[in-house]
This record gives C-alpha cells, sequence and structure tokens, in this order.
C-alpha cells in the first residue's frame, strides 16, 4: 500500500509539473506559489531565453546577471542549452534544492554537459530562487569571461581504478581538465578543445572541459566511480567540498567540491575543519579489510 500510495503521488506531481510554462509563471507571480512552480518557471523562461524572465523569480539578483549569462553564451559560441532538471529536494521549511543538468552545443561541433544545482527559498513569504554564480556552473565563484581554446593535442582520456569511465557531468570535471593539460596525445597531430574561464580582475584561465578526439590515450587513477558518486550525492545542495582518501596508500578516491576553483586541494582551512580519521571497535567485532 505504500509503494501504490508512492506512486500515485509521483504521478500527480508529474501532471503538476506537466503544466504549461506560461500558466505556471502567471500562477507563481499572483501567490507566493510553490518551489515547484518557481523551478518550472525558472526553467520555462531559460529554455525561451528569457533571461529577464529569470531575473524577475531570483531573489536580490546581481546588477550583472543577464550580462552574466550572455557572457558564457557569446565567449563559447553558444548555439543551444538543454536542460533536463531533477527531483526536488526540500532541505527545510523554508529551503529546497534541485539537481539539473546543462547540455550546450559550442559551435554547432562540440556538446558540453553538466551537472548543478538550483537553490530555492522563501524570502519575504514568497519562493525564489537563490542564485549565485555556482548556479551557471558550480566552478564559479564570480562573474567571468569565457574562452573556447584550442589545445595542443588531443586530451587523455582518464578512467577510474578499476577501468570504468568517469563521470563527464559532475563536480569531478574541473579536475579532470587540469589533469588533461598534463596529459595528452602527442605522438598523433591532433588538436582537441577546451573550456577556459577567467573570473575577476583576471589571472591565468582556468581549464573547466576538454574534448578531444576518439581513440585518445586511457590513463587509469586511483578514482573510484561509485564513492565518486556518494560524494557528489552527500554534498548535493551545499557549500562544501568532499576528498575521500585511502589511509593506508594516500590514494584519492574521490573529489566532489562546490567551493569554486580548486579549493578541496589548493584551499586553507582552519584546524579542526577537516575531517578525521576515526579508528575504533567494539568485543567480537573488526573493520572490514
Amino acid at each position: 500500500m505504500r509503494s501504490r500510495g508512492v506512486l500515485i503521488l509521483a504521478g500527480m506531481l508529474a501532471v503538476v509539473l506537466a503544466v504549461g510554462g506560461v500558466a505556471a509563471f502567471t500562477l507563481s507571480r499572483r501567490s507566493p506559489g510553490s518551489p515547484e512552480l518557481v523551478s518550472r518557471d525558472y526553467f520555462a523562461a531559460w529554455r525561451s531565453g528569457s533571461l529577464n524572465g529569470m531575473a524577475e523569480l531570483v531573489a536580490d539578483p546581481p546588477h550583472d546577471f543577464v550580462e552574466q549569462h550572455r557572457a558564457l553564451s557569446r565567449g563559447l559560441t553558444v548555439v543551444s542549452v538543454g536542460l533536463a532538471p531533477g527531483p526536488l529536494v526540500p532541505r527545510s521549511p523554508d529551503r529546497a534544492h534541485q539537481e539539473f543538468t546543462v547540455t550546450r552545443n559550442l559551435g554547432g561541433r562540440l556538446t558540453w554537459t553538466f551537472r548543478s544545482t538550483l537553490e530555492l527559498g522563501l524570502v519575504k513569504d514568497r519562493w525564489r530562487i537563490l542564485w549565485r554564480p555556482a548556479t551557471l556552473h558550480p566552478a564559479l565563484t564570480g562573474p567571468a569571461v569565457w574562452t573556447l581554446a584550442e589545445t595542443e593535442a588531443a586530451p587523455a582520456a582518464f578512467t577510474d581504478r578499476k577501468g570504468r569511465a568517469l563521470p563527464d557531468t559532475g563536480l569531478l570535471q574541473p579536475y579532470i581538465a587540469a589533469l588533461s593539460e598534463n596529459f595528452g596525445d602527442t605522438e598523433n597531430d591532433t588538436s582537441g578543445r577546451a573550456v577556459d574561464v577567467v573570473e575577476g580582475g583576471g589571472g591565468p584561465p582556468r581549464r573547466l572541459a576538454v574534448f578531444g578526439a576518439e581513440g585518445a590515450e586511457r590513463i587509469r587513477t586511483t578514482l573510484d566511480r561509485g564513492v565518486q558518486d556518494a560524494a557528489e550525492k552527500t554534498i548535493s545542495g551545499g557549500t562544501a567540498a568532499l576528498v575521500a582518501v585511502r589511509p593506508s596508500t594516500g590514494e584519492v578516491l574521490a573529489v566532489a567540491d562546490r567551493l569554486g576553483g580548486s579549493n578541496a586541494f589548493l584551499g586553507s582551512y582552519p584546524p579542526g575543519s577537516s575531517f578525521k580519521v576515526i579508528s575504533g571497535g567494539r568485543r567480537g567485532w573488526s573493520p572490514p579489510s
């Protein structure tokens, strides 16, 4: 009976989300609405290219909200944007978040896919989007200049410790892009393309994604695909970083970073802020080997 009730509830939710974008947009303007309606309006406005419509659903949007979106599309020659929202997850009576996948066609030749998170909250008794640059891309902390650069060689393809393909749409992506700068197909006269970003007042570009030719060299890492997926779910919707390390060898099993940049490895944190290795036991029990 409980499973049947869950199915009925899921069906009702699907019906609610199937309401036309224009009707939902009008309803949420007339009333406090709900996080589902505001999310629906936001993605509908995004799909239609209505950046001003998106800004109207944001609580205290930055003055350059529209320009930050246009800068990305302009710098990367974005031809189209695909959006796939996941389920909306309540965090408290006045907060919720929603994972979503963005797929952008760059210059009609490349497809760039990654995941981000939409934060929602009750502001003055109305549900609104709690927007920040990380909503546009999880590695961002501020306005950015985007470039679709050419790499000198086709990048290597990285796998986890078991030879399985690593996720190319999650929080690991900027770190894989950084590795790609040091590993490439130097034997063949081929080149790749990369998404570079410069934030704030300038400085060297940061590489967020690399695209290469098929047949690139495959390099096995110490990462574990299962642990990586679990790490990303653990900090879903939060502003945090998680690095899973095997203490006996120092191998990095997973990296999930929502702090922006490469702070999971390069950031400085006060003593006591990192997770400590804890050992313990009880009679008749021993940890698994």
